[in-house]
Formats: C-alpha cells, sequence, structure tokens
C-alpha cells in the first residue's frame, strides 16, 4: 500500500488525531491538511470521509492560534459537502452550528 491507499489515508487521519490528543496541535494540523489533500484527490471532495477531514481540520484550526479566516473557509467549504452526504439530521445540523459558530 501507498500514500494513495484509502487505508493508509485513514492511518495518517489517525495519527493525526493521536498527534491532536498529545496536545502536538501545530503538527496535528499540518497532518489533517495532509489527510484532505489526499481524500479529495482519492476519494472526491463530497465524500463523508474527506468532508469529517475539512470539519475536523476547521475545528482544530478554530482551537489553535491559527487564522479563523482560515478555518471559516474550511467550514464552507465542507457544509455542502455534509449537506450532500447521507450523514443524519443531527450530523448535518452540527456541522451547521460549527459553521456559525466561526463566522460569528
Amino acid at each position: 500500500m501507498g500514500m494513495d491507499h484509502p487505508l493508509t489515508v485513514d492511518a495518517l487521519y489517525n495519527l493525526a488525531m493521536t498527534t491532536r490528543r498529545m496536545g502536538e496541535q501545530e503538527h496535528a494540523i499540518q497532518l489533517l491538511e495532509e489527510v484532505v489533500r489526499l481524500r479529495t484527490r482519492i476519494l472526491g471532495p463530497q465524500h463523508p470521509k474527506t468532508v469529517g477531514a475539512v470539519r475536523d481540520l476547521s475545528a482544530l484550526r478554530r482551537m489553535s492560534v491559527g487564522p479563523l479566516e482560515r478555518a471559516r473557509d474550511l467550514l464552507e467549504e465542507g457544509v455542502p459537502g455534509e449537506w450532500k452526504g447521507t450523514g443524519d439530521r443531527s450530523r448535518r445540523l452540527w456541522m451547521f452550528n460549527e459553521a456559525a459558530d466561526v463566522v460569528e
């Protein structure tokens, strides 16, 4: 399996989440940026895993010292995919609320 294999990208996502839990926000952001880039190319921008990674990256940026504008942009990119996805209603509402919090 290479970097283009979906399971490899899943492992990279798990590493990013573990890195975040360890308190290494900036490194986690870098890893999630790579996950978003790879999932967008491999799975497409509307795939639920891509949308979820965009949402996680945006939330992490919002919690970090990074620019809020970038977090807002990422959420705005992720919202349409979430609405078009097959996620349940509560997940879609959560996504909408996250976007509203960042934009305020």
